[in-house]
């Protein structure tokens, strides 16, 4: 099907480690959830709502699953890009069928998980084996690093005489 897109962007919370499996090839996947969340004011009672979404999120890229294990754990703020696939597994405790939504990271292009850190500096990259910039995997290089407290620093001046 020609003109369509399957992406997803989630930046979000571990809700628990994830879970590292090893294919009988000897090639680690891992599995986990993504918390987000959004909070609005309640226009009747002013009351400050909050809502959380939780999302599957899947890889089977082994290079991906190591820098998981080393680098995510409880808590961890993290970016996902990757597409939305359905499956369907046999569940043997109700033995049925079930169907369930993931955002699949398949390691290609197009495809990124980065562990956050708290100063907002990515750590680890599926694609890139490197430190990501803190703008997004789209934009290295084009804005400035982050200092140790955080802080943007200024913009580099450049030269205005630019002959077009």
């Amino acid at each position: 099907m020609s003109g369509s897109v399957n992406k997803v962007i989630l930046i979000g919370y571990l809700g628990q480690d994830p879970k590292i499996k090893t294919s009988k090839g000897g090639k680690k996947w891992a599995m986990m959830s993504v918390a987000t969340g959004r909070q609005w004011k309640d226009k009747d009672s002013g009351e400050r709502m909050e809502k959380t979404h939780w999302h599957n999120v899947v890889t089977f890229h082994n290079d991906t699953a190591e820098m998981l294990e080393a680098k995510a754990k409880k808590g961890s703020r993290i970016y996902v890009e990757g597409e939305l696939e359905n499956r369907s597994y046999h569940d043997i405790e109700i033995d049925k069928a079930r169907w369930v939504t993931e955002v699949v990271v398949s390691g290609l292009f197009g495809t990124n998980i980065q562990v956050l850190t708290s100063d907002g500096i990515g750590q680890g990259d599926s694609r890139r084996g490197g430190a990501p910039d803190p703008a997004g995997p789209e934009d290295y290089g084009s804005k400035p690093k982050p200092s140790s407290c955080g802080a943007r620093q200024p913009a580099q001046k450049h030269d205005e005489d630019v002959p077009f």
